[in-house]
């Protein structure tokens, strides 16, 4: 969260911009540049730009370009993610345990996480928060995430001796659609068609875990989002040296 933050600030301090909230409807690759229609806050924008290093998940990816072949199309179909749900929640202790995260094989939930021991601030300080994450399909029942759940969870918590009845204070439901890569098998090819379909455009580079469809944890995402920034053509972009500035 921190990190987020501190990224999002690095750009707005060297003249870039951070949008959130934001949905693209279609992109537009040109020889010259790129052109983006997307709706932000609920306003629809028109953007343009010289390059674009996208991070979308690549069936998306594909569904916003236009004319691309439906080979192609039914390819990138063919490459699946699975979901994830996660109930957060403000709890009455200062800390929970003395792990960031733990991993569960007989509860509801697959991880619990607790980022108040990493810097995450809670109000007021003498509280702590707790994150007990889901793995689902997009649209099955874990995934509609109804309150009989969120209450389920907590008991779950409660039986495992973290929590006592009565320690939550707050919920909140979160949901993310593309969370994990599913390899199938011949996932390569299938990859590979696509990748190299996109490769065609110079002006574009499809990178990150849901982009490159590649199961990264958050460090190996962030190189390589500085790796595709430092494959741009250098007389056109600024690039900077991030560790030396967050």
């Amino acid at each position: 969260w921190g990190l987020c933050s501190k990224m999002a600030t690095f750009v707005s301090q060297n003249g870039g911009r951070v949008e959130c909230n934001t949905r693209i409807k279609s992109i537009n690759l040109l020889e010259k540049k790129v052109e983006i229609d997307c709706e932000i806050a609920g306003k629809q924008v028109h953007l343009t730009a010289d390059y674009l290093i996208s991070t979308i998940p690549l069936p998306s990816l594909i569904s916003y370009l236009p004319d691309v072949p439906s080979e192609i199309q039914g390819t990138a179909q063919k490459l699946k993610y699975r979901s994830l749900v996660v109930l957060g929640m403000l709890v009455n202790k200062a800390r929970v345990s003395n792990a960031i995260c733990c991993y569960f094989t007989d509860k509801l939930f697959n991880r619990l996480d607790e980022p108040t021991i990493h810097g995450l601030k809670a109000n007021p300080p003498d509280r702590s928060i707790l994150l007990a994450e889901l793995a689902c399909n997009y649209n099955d029942d874990v995934w509609t995430f109804d309150d009989t759940l969120a209450e389920a969870i907590v008991r779950d918590i409660v039986s495992e001796g973290l929590l006592k009845d009565g320690d939550v204070l707050e919920k909140w439901k979160l949901r993310y659609r593309y969370a994990y890569t599913i390899y199938h098998v011949g996932y390569r090819k299938d990859l590979n068609t696509v990748l190299q379909y996109l490769e065609r455009f110079g002006n574009l580079r499809s990178t990150g875990r849901q982009g490159n469809f590649n199961y990264v944890n958050m460090h190996v995402s962030m190189k390589m989002g500085m790796q595709a920034a430092r494959e741009l053509p250098k007389n056109d972009v600024r690039l900077y040296e991030v560790k030396k500035t967050l």
